[in-house]
């Protein structure tokens, strides 16, 4: 069991990792997971102090892992992964206003999704800028839209 606290962004998050290894007279499709050693539970609390009236959220996540039991390590990888699903989703709903969309049909927002995942890929390696600055030299400058073309082409070609 490993306890971790944590005060950021102007929230509090105290969080319990509890790892456990696997056995197979508690776990019987345990053998559904080839290589899964340790189940692993992860309960977050978060409270944000400076709203009032706000209820605090109780989370509780489950995972399998083929590492050791042991719920430091496991603690450190499991929030350096939420932290990177964090960003990659962050840039997308502040820059592209992913959020603020309604697209009704599956289809389409599927679709728009990929294509907005294709800008920030394009635009990320192209200046040293914010991705809505780099919005805006796109949609001001010939020469920027045409880099920027190129550079999308290459994202494509990745897929």
């Amino acid at each position: 069991m490993h306890h971790t606290q944590e005060l950021s962004h102007l929230r509090y998050e105290p969080r319990e990792v509890v790892a456990a290894p696997i056995d197979d007279a508690w776990f019987p499709k345990a053998f559904l997971w080839y290589g899964a050693h340790n189940a692993v539970c992860v309960i977050r609390r978060t409270v944000r102090p400076g709203h009032k009236g706000e209820v605090p959220t109780h989370e509780v996540h489950h995972d399998l892992s083929s590492l050791k039991p042991e719920a430091e390590v496991l603690a450190a990888l499991i929030h350096a992964h939420w932290s990177v699903e964090n960003q990659c989703y962050h840039v997308r709903a502040t820059t592209f206003g992913e959020d603020d969309r309604q697209v009704r049909d599956v289809t389409a927002a599927h679709n728009l999704r990929h294509l907005r995942k294709c800008a920030s890929k394009a635009l990320s390696p192209t200046l040293k800028a914010s991705l809505r600055a780099k919005r805006w030299g796109e949609a001001l400058s010939p020469d920027f839209r045409a880099q920027l073309i190129r550079s999308l082409q290459l994202a494509l070609s990745q897929f």
